[in-house]
């Protein structure tokens, strides 16, 4: 059972005929009872349509979003109005965003055939040296995919 009283305006008695019409009536209570306005529905049938199996005002929300609940807390994204829109499906990191990490580079001394493997900064200069590693910028800087696994369904919206 559904946990709570229906009340059927116009059936108040176990004697209103069942005809088309008064089916159709009850029907649209239940639907209205189960999926008030501002609810939705979701389904993986691409060929279901609420709009004429149920009656009522459906959309079908395409805006490629997922639901998330509301946060209580105050810094939180997601503590926003409800149906704002939050996040993005790609993110291009920014440099503080990276990791943080060294580059090293090897130079030798052309006359002594040293190695010096240089991690930190430096300054060196004595004649005949060879830089023999360049710290050059490395890198796209392209956004990268930021989407949690998803499944494609249909998602409707109750709007009258």
């Amino acid at each position: 059972m559904l946990g709570v009283a229906l009340e059927f305006k116009g059936y108040p008695d176990t004697t209103t005929p069942l005809n088309p019409a008064n089916l159709n009536n009850m029907q649209k209570l239940l639907v209205d009872l189960i999926y008030p306005v501002g609810t939705y529905y979701e389904t993986s049938d691409s060929d279901f349509d609420p709009n004429t199996a149920w009656g009522g005002t459906w959309e079908l929300d395409q805006s490629g979003t997922v639901l998330v609940s509301k946060s209580s807390s105050s810094s939180s994204k997601f503590n926003d109005d409800v149906g704002t829109v939050v996040g993005s499906e790609t993110h291009t990191l920014t440099i503080s965003q990276i990791p943080s990490h060294t580059h090293a580079v090897n130079l030798s001394g052309g006359n002594s055939g040293e190695n010096h493997l240089i991690t930190d900064s430096w300054s060196w200069s004595t004649e005949n040296q060879q830089n023999n590693g360049l710290l050059n910028s490395t890198g796209g800087g392209q956004a990268h995919n930021n989407i949690q696994p998803s499944k494609i369904i249909n998602r409707w919206y109750r709007t009258a």
